[in-house]
């Protein structure tokens, strides 16, 4: 077994909550932080390279999947995980959910806006009966509140035909409970996706 031991120096970067690790001294498993640089951010790739699904696979899992998890920096930094309904936007690589204007993910995007959003599914069995095979897909990006007014409801809309049978129903239930909602934007800034085998 390989332990890693580290010295981390962290440093405070701006007043908005965001840190750098701008020192790492491994002992062991150095490659554990080889980094993909995208938008001037170090995001870590994939360990095991061949449980490593395409872009293109990855992408598909997260437009075909109901929900997922979203992840954001909760009270006294403690992570904070909800299963959230969305619809994925890949022209404009953002996912867009919607939410209560009040409540806990509210007041941790508020503080800062950085989030993880994962999905899985696509389990197939390929050998053994018992040990599928399942992908899973990992989204890091900034979340914002989509701006009031026509877009908010065209996204609104956009999200609610995904999930209800007929167009009717959704603009019933919009115009019953449009108001007590937000629509909420993921601006993707790195995705990765693997398959692994449950066994």
């Amino acid at each position: 077994m390989n332990i890693l031991f580290a010295k981390i120096e962290i440093v405070r970067l701006d007043n908005m909550g965001d840190f750098c690790i701008t020192n790492i001294k491994s002992l062991k498993n150095r490659e554990l932080y080889q980094h993909k640089k995208e938008n001037n951010i170090m995001f870590r790739t994939i360990r095991k390279k061949k449980n490593e699904i395409s872009i293109d696979t990855a992408k598909a899992l997260l437009q075909s999947s109901r929900r997922g998890v979203l992840a954001v920096n909760g009270d006294d930094g403690y992570p904070y995980a909800i299963p959230i309904n969305y619809v994925y936007d890949d022209d404009a690589q953002k996912i867009y959910f919607h939410g209560a204007r009040v409540g806990h993910k509210v007041d941790a995007l508020r503080a800062c806006d950085k989030v993880c959003f994962t999905v899985y599914g696509n389990e197939t069995i390929k050998e053994e009966d018992w040990a599928p095979f399942v992908q899973s897909v990992v989204v890091f990006g900034r979340c914002y509140l989509a701006e009031s007014g026509a877009r908010a409801t065209t996204l609104l809309k956009r999200f609610a035909m995904k999930y209800y049978p007929s167009e009717q129903l959704v603009d019933e239930e919009i115009a019953h409970a449009g108001k007590a909602v937000q629509i909420f934007e993921i601006k993707v800034e790195h995705l990765s996706g693997k398959e692994i085998q449950e066994r």
